[in-house]
């Protein structure tokens, strides 16, 4: 890619970084699936109960792959043969997880987040 073009982006991931810092959240930018993974790799530990959203972006980065291996307690919501009763109770249950996962719809440049979700969670 273009060097001026990546460092135009950068620009924009600091000043958005900061915006989230702003609204009070923590921002960690990943520049590969890699590190990604290194990063939860050091989270993922200790039988947490970890859940997660509806989420394509985690699926495509493989991260729910990483969970099902990781050493958590995984309320999978996609794991087959999960009737609709059993699918409401992983997500009742992931109100009380240690880890949430999901992703956002939209982030805007002041830094708040946009979502629409079906289930409120």
């Amino acid at each position: 890619m273009d060097k001026n073009l990546l460092g135009m982006y950068d620009l924009k991931i600091n000043r958005l970084k900061k915006a989230l810092e702003r609204n009070n959240m923590t921002c960690d930018v990943f520049n590969t699936q890699e590190e990604l993974h290194d990063y939860f790799k050091t989270i993922f530990t200790n039988q947490k109960i970890v859940a997660v959203g509806g989420s394509m972006s985690l699926d495509e980065m493989h991260v729910l792959d990483l969970v099902r291996a990781s050493d958590v307690k995984f309320l999978d919501r996609y794991a087959e043969g999960l009737n609709k009763e059993e699918i409401n109770s992983i997500h009742h249950e992931a109100f009380n997880a240690d880890i949430y996962l999901t992703s956002t719809n939209a982030i805007t440049t002041d830094g708040c987040l946009y979502n629409i979700d079906g289930n409120g969670n």
